[in-house]
Parts: structure tokens; sequence; C-alpha cells
């Protein structure tokens, strides 16, 4: 009998050793929070109805009954975009609306923000060529500067989708995983800018980004997913406009800024650009693009979840997800960055990263799927 309790002891301290918050306290915590997360249930359904039947009449979702999310905050509809908005549940304090209709965030420990995105069938990729040069116009999916692996322009058809309004801060990397890995942490001074929570975290590899999203019932977006939501149903090389005659205020990439400060990629910056920021600005700051999202272009680049590959491939229907790539290790990223040259913040710009780089100018927009 005593040798008999004595394995159990040891298998049972083995087993603890497994989880850092000890097997019995995880238990308690997710019972904690499944309980929480009915209460939010049940407090959220009348704003949930209302959700329902707004996106139901909005001609954009076709017709979408869009079921009560477990885990989500219906924050209403953004005053500009139309589109609904939703906190994530444990993620932060959940914003308010101001008078104006914008939400009014904690900067430090705000919740993540999520826009309910449109699905349909969607153009992805550029094809060279100069945009207008026969007619005046902007030619649409029509780029000078597209490189081979933007296109061939092609259609995906889509599902409606969550996507985050901001990039991930790094006061919400802190809440969630209880440290900040960033390179450029809270505190630190570039140029005249001091780093806060409100700055975007960076410096994560891939795989430790997916592991703590599935903490809050996220994932990173499909590259597809990515540029259909920031393109807004435009087709210019930036949302913004066909030339860069419209990023002025719009972006925060290499400019005049980092030149003067003197910083190893100076060599990318566009002189004629002064952002006011030498490395990445706190989410919000640029303006929201025509469906509500911050910092899309610029700032830090974004991890997708697709593996690189080329677009002669088949796209998932749905999600849109590559199913053919080249390298395993190779990760699409998307955006551009603080230290990008103009060309790279292009809608259809292509980066890719390898998923085990922490790098300072990659960053994080959460996304999810809509639960049926």
């Amino acid at each position: 009998e005593h040798d008999e309790l004595e394995q159990l002891v040891r298998a049972y301290e083995a087993f603890e050793a497994l989880d850092p918050v000890g097997p019995v306290a995880s238990v308690d915590e997710r019972l904690a929070t499944v309980a929480a997360l009915r209460e939010q249930a049940r407090a959220t359904a009348p704003a949930w109805q209302r959700v329902r039947a707004e996106v139901a009449a909005d001609e954009r979702f076709a017709g979408l009954d869009v079921a009560p999310q477990v885990g989500l905050i219906p924050l209403g509809r953004d005053a500009t975009s139309g589109l609904q908005e939703f906190a994530v549940f444990g993620s932060g304090v959940v914003p308010k609306r101001g008078d104006d209709g914008a939400l009014v965030r904690d900067p430090k420990h705000g919740a993540v923000v999520m826009v309910l995105i449109p699905g349909g069938t969607t153009t992805i990729g550029a094809a060279r060529g100069r945009p207008g040069a026969a007619t005046g116009e902007a030619a649409p999916h029509v780029d000078d500067e597209a490189s081979l692996a933007e296109g061939p322009v092609h259609d995906v058809l889509l599902d409606p989708f969550f996507l985050s309004k901001y990039e991930m801060t790094q006061g919400q990397w802190q809440d969630l995983m209880g440290e900040n890995p960033s390179s450029w942490p809270v505190g630190q001074r570039a140029g005249e800018v001091t780093v806060t929570e409100a700055h975007p975290v960076e410096s994560i590899p891939w795989q430790d980004v997916r592991r703590a999203l599935r903490r809050l019932g996220l994932v990173l977006p499909t590259e597809v997913q990515w540029e259909h939501a920031v393109r807004a149903g435009t087709s210019t090389p930036w949302w913004c406009g066909a030339t860069q005659a419209s990023l002025p205020g719009n972006l925060n990439i290499a400019d005049a800024s980092v030149i003067r400060n003197r910083e190893t990629w100076a060599g990318n910056a566009w002189n004629e650009l002064d952002d006011g920021y030498v490395i990445h600005a706190p989410v919000g700051t640029f303006p929201a693009s025509p469906w509500g999202l911050h910092e899309t272009l610029g700032n830090v680049r974004e991890w997708c979840l697709d593996r690189y590959g080329t677009y002669e491939g088949p796209a998932r229907p749905g999600d849109g997800l590559r199913m053919e790539h080249y390298e395993a290790d190779l990760i699409v990223t998307r955006g551009g960055s603080y230290s990008s040259r103009v060309i790279q913040s292009r809608v259809s710009a292509r980066g890719r990263t390898n998923a085990d780089l922490a790098e300072t100018w990659v960053g994080i927009r959460p996304a999810r799927a809509i639960d049926r």
C-alpha cells in the first residue's frame, strides 16, 4: 500500500510539472472562465439581437444571419464604416463609444476589438502597368510597381470573418502572456517618441503568436482575408489612392524622421514624407481605412496564416488559405512597416519571413472565423 501511494504521489508530481499554473488551478481557472462566458452571453443577448437584425439588413452581408458569438461583446456599428465591432472577452478593458461614435479605449489595458468583415467574391493581387495610363483614371488592380509574385490577379470566394481593428498592442500581449518580448519595449525612446503600452507588439515567432492567440479563441488571418479587408472594396495600389501623393498622413513607413535619426534603414526612406515616427506608432494614430481598420499599411508588418506560395495554386474557398507553398518555414507577412520602402506598403505587396524569426518589424492583427 505504501509503495502504491508513493507511485501515485510521484505520478501526480510529474503531471503537475507539465502545467506551470498547476492542473487543479488550471481546471478551476477554466471553469471560472466558462461561468463568466455564460454570464456574458446572458448580459449581451439584447445587443446580439440588434446585431443580428442590422447585419441581416446590411446588403454587404447578403442576408447573413450571424448567431451570437461566444466570447465577443457587441460594441455597435462604427460611425464611418457602418460595420459591427466587438470586444474580445478576457482580452482587456471593454471600450465605450463616445458622443461622436468613436471608441474610447484604455491605452494600457484595452480589449482587442474585432470588426465583422463582409465576405463575397474578392479580387486579389496586381498586374504590372501604370494605373490609368490609357484612360487617365485608376485602372483596377494595375500597378507599375507590382512584382511577378503579386499575380496573376484572381478571384477568391470568402466567407465573412472577424479581423482586429488595430494591431495587437504591447499592453494586450503583456496582459495575455505576462511578458513583453518587443525589441522596442515600453519606455524606450526613438526620435521624439517614447514607446507606450499602446504601441504594437513585435518580435514574436509565428508559432508563438498562433499559440498565444488560441487562448483568446483567435487566429491569424489568411493572406486573402488580409488583402480583402485592407482593400475594403478599393482596387488601387493603396486603399487611400492610386499614387504616393495620397499617402502623407495615412501611414508610417521609412521617411525623413528616419534619416534625421540616422537609423540603419535610412536607405529605405522616402525623404518627401515625414510621418513623425522613427519606429512604430501607437495603434489608432493614423486614419482608419474605409472598413475602419487602423495602421493596415506601415507601422509593423503583420503575420498571416499562410506559408508563402504561388498564386498559381488553389486558394481554399471560405478563407482563401493557400494550398501550395514553396517552403514550409516561409510565412507570409503583409502591410509594410516603419522601416519599409514606400513600394513595400502597397496593398498587394507580399512579404515573407522565416517562421522561427522574431523580427522587430513584424507584429500581429488577430482574426476569427464566424461560429455557425
